[in-house]
């Protein structure tokens, strides 16, 4: 900036401009013949020149300059003009009204300096960075949201055989197998503002079809409204370590699913669908062999969800009605060779040299009849449909016989590998003692024999049925609610009384017990001409003299009145759970004291905890110590019964700063005095982060993305830490540093990299020495350390660096999991340098740099994990062998105890004690000792009127004996039902049955000569009543205390519940609510999005989206929805539950602070 003016008008001119208005770096006074060099040498200039000689002065001025330069010429009479001139030539360009404005100008000239000079530099550091980039070894582009290429390295162009300027605009989606390409879309789509960098890892097919593992770090870049303007990634080749993690998790994937399935076509599913994951192949099929000596096809297969799936599902559906003789096609020669079988391309052969007698590929042989070749030729001309090429089948063998072969086929030519070969062998011999079991457990289900006697006085219903759904036998109470004899129910089936859908499920169990041998006790729910009855069921296996299962017996016990209520209960404790436990925010339950009484899954996911972790535990135990002052204070507005709403700050498991929004109310009890509080609290760290995030400098960008791509291919600890200091050299202003790895135990320290200003003998990489104690301790319980006085220090290194002039040094830890691992060192000459300079750049590059050390060190562990893996399998090779000999002998156990399921009595659930005239037991079954805990021998003998007998009435009440259903029996000859008596055992311990009574009388006796009671144990059905009873009530409590708006809609979507905070939102009575829907409420452009969100509900999925709805007085608000569906037992959809906040006044808020933002 040149100021002339003429000597007269100086003070008058300098006293308004500098006086306190602006601080010019230099000033200097030159006579009107002052040397014009020096004079251009300074930023800001007052000369004072005759008016007369200013052009020329300035005209010899601009021969010295080279940038363009404002004058201000002023003169006397209080007015002023300003010129440009270089050294170009002079011209005027803005007349300027007085010498007030003068100082306004002289600030305006100044910061368009200040800015050119800023932008300059902006170039120059986009040049050393793009520099940078083109340099890397490792691929680099960035690209477009919608998947274009806009700049790419030399080594991603030759990565895909393309130059840089050939692959811009291409799509890098293109590139990525059609499995990966969704995974990597939602992936990229995910990053924004708050989340900007991510790490993934897929597969990249190059130009020769090979296919190669890569992680990629990828950043989203952002314009100042927060808009993605292109995203950039970084790329590394990670094949091999990948190729051995994914066969690591295929083997215990394998191991893990095959031990868990309950039957061999399970394991063989399981199997199959794994390694056609694990190899990438498309279609795999199960055989096994048949007793006729042929190979049949298995319900096991698996076919991959591709363009060709129509044509490999049509191969599936032929082999369903194949069979294979030995020798014959692949199959039978796998079958005979008992040894795989692999062809690379079966596409290569041709069509009838691959139907032939004699045909056989590279490394096979055998024959073939003509009937076998038509199969062959029909299967062939599907297999060049579908266009498969390469197939491999795999036989599992135990003790030289083939039980199975796995066919697996790709549709691209798979060259045979050992290593693969290997692998499938080793991994589908865990399933042949699987395929032992079962075929052990089918040949012994067929030796059970068959029982008919059933008791025609018992309560229970009674069926016999085969697996065809027929009658074989009903008692009377069975055939009565169908106006039928037992007789007339011989030989109708199922179908032909029962509701279709009990109809199925009743053929279902009959087929399952007969198939599987075992019995199956469950309450279903049976539509009787009557109404809908339940019963308590036992569904047991009848077998035959020779020991095979034909047919199911079915005992039930009415229990309807007991269901039902139990019904009630569980669905209103599950509709208030349900709201609880899915609720979009988090809810805390405490005592006034602090205390965690109860917190849902969604508060603990919050902070890092299970809710197991989070009970009983104080409040304070989450919260910094800094705000526990106010925590108590708002513990004692609780107490005085006082609501509000707050933000809060907590600290997360791991440490990290979790913002919320509180909402805190007091809970009441029935005298209404505060009790506890809840609190219902919304997770707002993200818009904390976002304003924090909207501060980071352009400079910190850069520094972060730099030392991203150098560490990033770094394999080593060392070779990374080399890679972080040759970037930081360039970044930071520090003297020199070191990177150090970190022995806890042993207080030692190990120099990885350095950078020093000059080298030293006494300080190397790769020297070890121990670290000072007090060093060690701060920085395991500190983020950073900065060191002074390092000839106070008595260590070979802090006399190194003390010489070469370092004063003080910042010292970051290198932690993982909480371990430290090592330390990020800054040396610098002075002792305050760190407090004047910003350390956030390098306390973010030492997090980075602290997880690559801590990868190359995982990656040895794979090694050794590998090695280990391999140990393992040797080991469950010798597990599974004795597992086969354990199986061996529990068939052994099973046959010999076969004689104890001979007895129909055995198969009852219920207890069945019989009674003479008198009221003495004479008949007791184990059931009936079980529920009264005593045994036959403490019973037989005794009567009802015992005074030895204890009951009681459901509410209590004494139960006398002479008032038991069976005295009540005997004495008027009328049968009792459903009568609930409470037992005192011996034990002291009550236990509740339900009691029916049938007499015993001839046709000529006036009262019955005996009494038949059956009686089920409902002990836990009563336990299970008042836990769901207590339950509920608590639900209830929350749900009613709760400040968020809380409704329940039927499967027509109309409201059927709705909480007084939902009705003060709308402004409506709860009768006006109920029987309404939701979109009555909304503005119109809100209500698509309603339906949208119920029609997701009726899909059995969650969701969360905000509407705009409209008060009864027509004011709008805007509310955030959490909703989730209701699911019935059926499986149906019965309607939906949703929470309701209210958030027009947080909308309003965050207008306010975007428009504040948009004028700052």
């Amino acid at each position: 900036m040149l100021v002339l003016a003429s000597p007269t008008e100086y003070g008058t001119l300098l006293a308004p401009v500098f006086a306190g208005q602006a601080t010019p770096a230099e000033i200097v006074y030159a006579a009107a013949d002052g040397d014009a060099e020096t004079v251009a040498a300074q930023y800001w200039t007052v000369v004072l020149v005759p008016l007369a000689r200013a052009e020329d002065w300035c005209r010899r001025l601009a021969d010295q300059m080279t940038d363009t330069a404002t004058v201000l010429i002023y003169t006397v009479g209080d007015e002023a003009s300003a010129f440009s001139f270089s050294n170009d030539g002079f011209a005027h360009i803005l007349p300027v009204d007085g010498l007030r404005h003068l100082p306004v100008l002289l600030q305006r000239e100044m910061a368009l300096a200040q800015a050119q000079q800023e932008v300059q530099r902006n170039v120059v550091m986009e040049a050393h960075y793009r520099s940078i980039v083109e340099d890397q070894n490792d691929p680099v582009c960035h690209f477009t949201p919608d998947f274009r290429v806009t700049f790419a390295n030399q080594a991603y162009s030759e990565l895909f055989g393309m130059t840089p300027k050939q692959i811009i605009g291409t799509n890098p989606l293109d590139r990525i197998p059609k499995h990966d390409r969704n995974r990597v879309i939602n992936y990229i789509r995910s990053l924004d503002v708050a989340h900007p960098t991510a790490t993934s890892e897929h597969r990249t097919i190059l130009p020769d079809g090979s296919i190669r593992w890569q992680q990629w770090s990828d950043r989203a870049i952002f314009d100042e409204q927060g808009n993605i303007l292109y995203f950039q990634g970084v790329g590394r080749d990670i094949t091999e370590s990948k190729v051995a993690q994914d066969r690591l998790q295929f083997l215990h994937a394998l191991t893990l699913e095959t031990s868990m399935a309950g039957n061999a076509d399970k394991a063989l599913q399981a199997a199959a669908r794994l390694i056609c994951e694990m190899q990438d192949w498309d279609y795999a099929e199960c055989w096994l062999p048949a007793d006729n000596d042929t190979i049949v096809f298995g319900s096991a297969h698996y076919v991959a969800d591709i363009e060709q799936k129509p044509d490999l599902e049509a191969i599936w559906k032929a082999a369903q009605t194949s069979k294979f003789v030995k020798d014959s096609g692949v199959i039978g020669r796998a079958w005979t060779k008992k040894a795989p079988i692999w062809i690379d391309d079966i596409q290569r052969y041709a069509h009838t040299d691959f139907t032939a007698p004699a045909w056989s590929p590279p490394g096979a042989d055998g024959e073939t009849s003509s009937a076998q070749a038509d199969l062959l030729a029909s299967r062939m001309q599907l297999v060049l449909a579908a266009g498969i090429h390469g197939v491999v089948a795999v036989p599992i063998v135990d003790q030289g016989e083939v039980l199975a072969i796995i066919l697996f086929t790709a549709l691209r030519a798979i060259e045979q590998q050992d290593e693969i070969m290997l692998l499938l062998t080793t991994a589908l011999q865990q399933i042949a003692p699987l395929i032992r079991r079962t075929q052990a457990m089918d040949a012994l289900s067929v030796s059970e024999s068959k029982f008919r006697s059933l008791l025609e006085a018992s309560d229970a219903v009674v069926f016999m049925i085969d697996d065809e759904g027929r009658f074989l036998y009903a008692n009377q109470l069975a055939a009565r609610p169908y106006g039928l004899t037992p007789e007339e129910m011989i030989g109708r089936r199922v179908a032909d009384l029962f509701a279709a859908e009990g109809a199925q499920k009743t053929l279902a169990d009959v087929r399952t017990v007969i198939e599987t041998g075992e019995g199956i006790t469950h309450e279903p729910s049976v539509d009787l001409p009557t109404g809908r009855r339940w019963y308590r069921s036992s569904v047991q296996p009848m077998r035959n003299a020779e020991g095979k299962t034909y047919a199911a017996v079915i005992s039930a016990l009415e229990i309807t009145e007991f269901k039902q209520t139990s019904l009630a209960l569980r669905r209103s404790e599950a509709r208030y759970r349900q709201i609880v436990e899915t609720a979009h925010e988090g809810i805390w339950l405490a005592d006034l004291t602090g205390k965690t009484l109860f917190a849902n899954r969604r508060m603990a996911e919050m902070l890092g905890y299970t809710t197991a972790e989070m009970q009983d535990r104080s409040i304070f135990d989450f919260i910094p110590e800094e705000t526990h002052r106010i925590t108590l204070q708002r513990l004692e507005h609780r107490r005085q019964g006082v609501a509000e709403q707050h933000e809060s700050l907590f600290k997360r498991k791991d440490g990290t700063d979790l913002w919320t929004s509180v909402s805190a109310t007091p809970l009441l009890n029935e005298d209404g005095q505060p009790v506890a509080t809840l609190a219902m609290l919304s997770d707002v760290t993200g818009r904390r982060q976002a304003e924090i995030a909207a501060a980071q400098t352009l400079t910190r960008l850069h520094a972060l993305h730099a030392i991203d791509q150098s560490i990033l291919h770094a394999d080593t600890p060392a070779a990374t830490a080399d890679e972080a200091l040759r970037n930081l050299e360039s970044l930071l202003p520090a003297q020199s540093a070191t990177v150090l790895e970190i022995n806890e135990v042993g207080g030692q320290a190990r120099i990885l990299a350095m950078r020093l200003q000059e080298r030293d003998p006494g300080m190397n990489v790769g020297d070890t020495f121990a670290i000072e104690e007090s060093v060690l301790v701060g920085l395991q319980h500190q983020r950073f350390l900065i060191i002074k006085g390092l000839d106070q220090h008595d260590t070979a290194t802090a006399k190194v660096l003390y010489a070469q002039g370092i004063r003080s040094i910042l010292s970051i830890g290198l932690k993982q999991e909480g371990h430290l691992i090592g330390a990020f060192n800054l040396h610098a000459a002075s002792d305050d340098f760190f407090e004047k300079n910003d350390i956030q750049i390098p306390l973010e590059i030492a997090d980075q740099l602290a997880i690559a050390i801590h990868t190359a060190r995982l990656n040895e562990q794979i090694r050794q994990n590998t090695l280990d893996l391999e140990e393992r399998i040797t080991q469950r090779t010798a597990e599974l062998q004795r597992e086969k000999e354990r199986t061996m002998m529990l068939l052994k156990q099973a046959q010999e105890s076969e004689e104890r399921y001979r007895t129909t009595i055995a198969t009852m659930s219920e207890g069945i004690v019989l009674q003479d005239n008198t009221g003495a037991i004479q008949i007791v079954n184990e059931a009936a000792e079980r529920a009264l805990g005593m045994s036959a021998e403490q019973m037989m003998g005794r009567t009802s009127v015992d005074p030895s007998w204890r009951a009681i009435h459901e509410d209590g009440s004494p139960f006398p004996g002479e008032t038991h259903p069976a005295m009540v029996t005997l004495r008027t000859g009328k049968p009792q039902s459903n009568v609930v008596m409470g037992v005192y055992k011996p034990t002291g311990e009550i236990g509740w049955i339900q009691v029916n009574s049938r007499p015993l009388q001839k046709p000529d006796e006036a009262l019955p000569h005996a009494v038949v009671v059956t009686f089920s144990d409902i002990t836990e059905m009563k336990r299970a009543e008042a836990v769901i009873k207590e339950s509920e009530q608590k639900y209830r409590s929350l749900v009613e205390s709760m400040q968020e708006g809380l409704t329940t809609t039927d499967s027509e979507d109309r409201f059927v519940y709705v909480n007084n905070r939902f009705c003060e939102i709308l402004g409506y009575t709860y009768d006006e609510l109920i029987g309404t829907q939701p979109t009555d409420y909304l503005i119109l452009s809100s209500v698509e999005t309603a339906r949208a969100q119920l029609s997701r509900r009726r899909k059995f999925d969650n969701g969360a989206y905000e509407v705009l709805a409209q008060h009864k007085d027509g004011q709008p608000i805007n509310l955030l929805i959490s909703a989730a569906p209701l699911i019935g037992v059926d499986l149906t959809y019965q309607g939906s539950t949703a929470v309701i906040t209210d958030i027009t006044a947080q909308i309003q808020r965050e207008d306010s602070l975007r428009q504040l933002t948009q004028r700052l």
